[in-house]
């Protein structure tokens, strides 16, 4: 199996769009907790979408740079994955 294609982004915040899949669930302390990090370390992962912007890893930051008001998300879209692999990130 070879590796997905990756592109790093600089994308505006509202063209990215949670996974509607995601299981996960964070506190509005969690998400508190990851803003306030941005102020002191920036970005130091990206949100990973696919080809459509969705979330595969990466929604607790996208909801904190929401709180911070943030215009734009560092992404990287991972192309040429199977559902299941999507389903695995």
């Amino acid at each position: 199996m070879s590796a997905p294609e990756n592109e790093d982004n600089l994308n505006p915040i509202d063209r990215v769009k949670p996974n509607p899949s995601n299981p996960r669930e964070h506190s509005a302390a969690q998400i508190t907790q990851i803003a306030r990090s941005f102020e002191e370390f920036g970005f130091t992962n990206l949100i990973l979408v696919d080809e459509t912007e969705m979330i595969l890893a990466g929604e607790a930051k996208w909801l904190a740079t929401q709180q911070r008001n943030m215009t734009h998300v560092p992404t990287r879209v991972l192309s040429g994955l199977t559902e299941t692999q999507n389903a695995s990130i």
